[in-house]
């Protein structure tokens, strides 16, 4: 059991680099399950990843308000959902509403990528363009 606000550190060298009984899979190397997408069924996608043969899940956050997410999914999912944080260079949603990334925006996510850092797998989706 994983007390709750602590993380399970993930790093290159634990990542799962076969299956159980050494068998081989994929790794998927850039997913988003902290999208609006899997809020209802994100546990049934990640167990059917599992039953396809699926190694493990680099999930990415698009922006700070997904870190939290990620990081409760890869310690409900230990060395299966491995956390990359970071800022999308496109932000917003709907399309209307998008624009570039800033210096704002990922001045706003490096407290959580620090506060993380030990957790991560990787940090990336951080380019800032017209900065």
């Amino acid at each position: 059991q994983i007390p709750k606000g602590s993380c399970v550190l993930l790093t290159p060298k634990g990542a799962p680099c076969c299956g159980p009984g050494g068998m081989s899979g994929f790794i998927d190397c850039h997913c988003h399950l902290a999208a609006q997408d899997f809020q209802t069924d994100i546990d049934e996608v990640i167990e059917e990843s599992k039953k396809t043969g699926i190694l493990a899940l680099v999930a990415v956050a698009e922006h700070a308000g997904e870190f939290e997410r990620l990081i409760e999914l890869s310690n409900k999912y230990p060395g299966f959902v491995l956390p990359c944080l970071g800022v999308h260079p496109v932000q917003g949603n709907p399309p209307q509403e998008q624009r570039s990334a800033t210096l704002e925006d990922l001045q706003n996510a490096l407290p959580l990528i620090e506060k993380y850092k030990d957790c991560l797998l990787a940090i990336g989706e951080v380019l800032v363009r017209g900065v």
